[in-house]
């Protein structure tokens, strides 16, 4: 440990660290003490550290550097109110607000479990820590119960368990292959979770989760975190709390992204929900997006308000609650089924345990082909409205009698049951017995099985495209001006989700998959529709990844962002990929002559086939790279002049004049001795096996190299010596083009000057 003196030294000595330092704050508990700032370099070092850190001292540990080893946060005495925090030395480079992504753990500290116990456990009467920056994960091969642990599941008394522990821009996951239980366990007063990444917790024996919130009462926060485990994204509840009648109690969840990979539908893992509460009270769900679940260790619903008694009453009696929830400004993506609601939890000798005041409102349902609601058990006072969902097979499933529900204002798919009730059929038959008193108005209802079966003073059509939303393909559900179901809501307000809410409510929590679309596929180099086996194309569309990236180094990989482009069936090379664009290598194996179809298959979806219609498809497709110039539609060709400058139309770039060396770039010169596997960029001595022939306004030019361009693939560089005996135009009247195994090149303008380089 370094403290400030040294901060020179330490420096020098760890390239990561600054001397920013802390502010010389004034800790309560010290009197006149000044805060302080510890650097850490070593694992060894860093639980002294810890120990000996008081309120207002900041621990800095070093950006890349690796800490091995079981800490423990513990109680300090003193009555401050400043936090300690520890942080990587390069948290400047973690903006602050920002949710992190694994690709900025080179810019983290790495806290690392050698065994199966936490990485990090805040011991009872902890309070004040503050965790900013950090990566923190277990050995490879080694299975952890939890990552991140804080306080006790057995503590009986609130008072001891951990108080104000805040977590920021971490990056907390296993080992991939291995897999682990859970990221986070907190059993805690005052909590915060922000801006982390939480993901890959995974198991196939257990139930894997991100986090869980069990033995505390709360305060929690839990905002703008991606959490990712295969059991669970998060629980509240489930496990038998040892404080009498607690529940974790007033709770934010905003703005987070839960999430499971479609891949693990064939790995083995146990899967149940995205989504659950178990136990709690005042709690609010909003501007989440819950992506992706299936049937598995559980009949598939994404989100589960299932009150379980795992608590004791203050005479030892068996106790749940759940109470005072708000979910609203949601969007839930590609689960099977989508809500349950478990009104009582039945155990030998009755029920116990009360699910109540469930607020669902303004929430949108894509991809949810089950049952949209099911209601069981005697829940109380649910109310569902202001929601859009189309293509689910029933609205709601119920059981048992339920009080004070409320469905108005939906946009809601009937489906094959509608409103349906265990042996009551759908309908006003099961509102009557099963949901007595219940208002069920001002819905539109969209499908076949109508307004016969299902209350008065609600709206229906016969399918989504008579309902007349702006555009379902891109999850747009607002209603055209003439759809049927315009001002048919209360109040004479438009039913159904109110997509400006919802869309500023989730704007940047995720990226919203829809089904991808190829609008156009084009060659990268002079857009035309030729096919160069080898070379690149772009395909133009919405949806086509789900965030930007570039792949840098070779072999390109056929999966890029979970984005794959099938080329004639075959899974192309990916150089780079974006939401509306995607760089793909034509694979060695499309013939000349047929038709070229191509697909985009994202998680979830995959898009129409869009076909290239008898593409200009052979060994050789020469092309020339353009540019254009603002505000004029002439595609000039792109060439560098020997001092690393550019050709262009003047006031852009320098003229070729006779005699000067310049360089073309070209594409679609075949193949190459060595030759160019799919995938790989060229070795630095690949050249074209044909011939090359290069013109300009018809005067046969001398051509000094042909070789493939590193770092690229599918580019060749041209490099040739302006001829002397070149007639010259003025500035728009000079076309250079190139030919190949009998293959002529589109021609293009190029600028030259009649001025020979000798007279500069």
């Amino acid at each position: 440990m370094i403290q400030r003196s040294l901060c020179l030294v330490w420096a020098v000595a760890v390239l990561a660290s600054s001397c920013h330092g802390a502010p010389q704050a004034q800790s309560e508990a010290a009197g006149t003490r000044a805060a302080k700032t510890i650097y850490v370099s070593k694992a060894s070092e860093l639980q002294q550290a810890l120990d000996e850190a008081q309120f207002g001292d900041t621990v800095e540990l070093a950006a890349g550097q690796t800490y091995s080893g079981n800490f423990v946060f513990k109680a300090k005495s003193g009555t401050s109110t400043d936090f300690i925090t520890v942080r990587s030395s390069a948290v400047d480079q973690l903006p602050a607000g920002r949710r992190v992504v694994p690709d900025w753990a080179p810019r983290m500290a790495k806290i690392i479990t050698p065994n199966t116990d936490p990485a990090v456990l805040f011991a009872q009467n902890a309070r004040q820590w503050r965790l900013i920056g950090l990566e923190i994960t277990c050995a490879q091969g080694v299975y952890v119960f939890d990552i991140i642990r804080a306080g006790e599941m057995e503590a009986t008394t609130a008072a001891v368990q951990p108080s104000n522990i805040e977590l920021d821009r971490l990056y907390v996951h296993p080992h991939t292959e291995k897999g682990s239980k859970r990221g986070l366990f907190l059993n805690t007063n005052a909590f915060k979770l922000t801006n982390s990444h939480v993901s890959d917790f995974k198991s196939s024996i257990q139930d894997g989760m991100a986090v869980a919130v069990c033995n505390g009462p709360g305060p929690y926060d839990i905002t703008n975190n991606f959490l990712e485990g295969a059991g669970y994204g998060i629980i509240f509840g489930g496990c038998p709390n040892g404080i009498p009648e607690v529940a974790p109690s007033d709770i934010t969840f905003r703005r987070n992204h839960v999430y499971k990979p479609v891949a693990w539908q064939k790995e083995g893992w146990i899967v149940k929900n995205l989504f659950e509460v178990k136990m709690a009270r005042r709690m609010r769900i909003e501007g989440n997006v819950f992506e992706n679940n299936w049937l598995g260790g559980q009949s598939g619903f994404g989100i589960l308000f299932t009150v379980r008694t795992d608590g004791k009453d203050r005479q030892g009696q068996a106790f749940g609650v759940i109470e005072d929830v708000t979910f609203t400004n949601n969007m839930m993506i590609n689960m099977a089924q989508g809500i349950n609601i478990l009104g009582r939890d039945e155990f030998p000798g009755g029920f116990r345990g009360q699910t109540s005041k469930i607020n669902i409102r303004n929430n949108l349902f894509v991809k949810v082909p089950g049952k949209l609601f099911q209601i069981t058990q005697f829940a109380k006072d649910v109310v569902i409205e202001k929601n859009t969902a189309i293509g689910h097979d029933m609205i709601v499933a119920s059981e048992n009698e339920h009080t004070g529900f409320v469905m108005r204002d939906n946009i809601f798919s009937l489906g094959t049951y509608g409103i349906f009730g265990s042996g009551l059929g759908s309908g006003v038959r099961v509102l009557a017995t099963n949901f007595p008193g219940s208002v069920v108005r001002f819905n539109g209802f969209v499908g076949e099985f109508g307004a016969d079966a299902h209350p008065p003073g609600n709206t229906y059509v016969k399918d989504a495209a008579a309902a007349r939303f702006v555009n379902m393909d891109q999850n747009d559900y607002r209603l055209q001006s003439n759809s049927p179901l315009r001002g048919k809501g209360q109040n004479n307000q438009d039913p159904g989700v109110d997509m400006d809410q919802l869309q500023a409510a989730i704007n940047g929590v995720a990226t919203i998959p829809t089904a991808p679309r190829i609008r156009a596929a084009l060659n990268s180099v002079d857009g035309s529709t030729r096919v160069s086996p080898g070379g690149l194309m772009v395909l133009f569309g919405d949806s086509l990844a789900n965030c930007v990236k570039q792949q840098e180094t070779a072999p390109l990989p056929v999966t890029l962002c979970d984005t794959k482009v099938l080329m004639n069936l075959e899974p192309a090379p990916l150089l780079y990929v974006s939401p509306t664009q995607i760089v793909a290598q034509v694979p060695s194996s499309v013939l000349p002559g047929r038709n070229l179809p191509l697909r985009v298959i994202t998680p979830g979806w995959e898009s129409e086939e869009y076909v290239i219609q008898s593409p200009e498809v052979g060994t050789v497709s020469p092309a020339i790279s353009t540019y254009l110039v603002r505000d004029s539609p002439i595609e000039w060709a792109f060439l560098r002049h020997e001092d690393g400058s550019w050709n262009g139309p003047l006031g852009s770039g320098a003229a070729l004049r006779p005699n000067g060396k310049a360089t073309l770039i070209v594409s679609g010169l075949g193949k190459t001795t060595p030759p160019i596997p799919d995938g790989y960029v060229p070795e630095p001595d690949s050249i074209p096996d044909s011939p090359v022939e290069l013109y300009i306004n018809d005067t046969f030019q001398t051509i000094e190299s042909v070789k493939a361009l590193l770092n690229s693939i599918g580019l060749f560089e041209v490099r040739f010596t302006l001829s002397e005996l070149t007639s010259i135009g003025g500035l728009e009247d000079n076309w250079i083009w190139i030919n190949t195994q009998g293959l002529e090149s589109l021609r293009r303008r190029v600028q030259l000057s009649a001025e020979p380089l000798s007279a500069l």
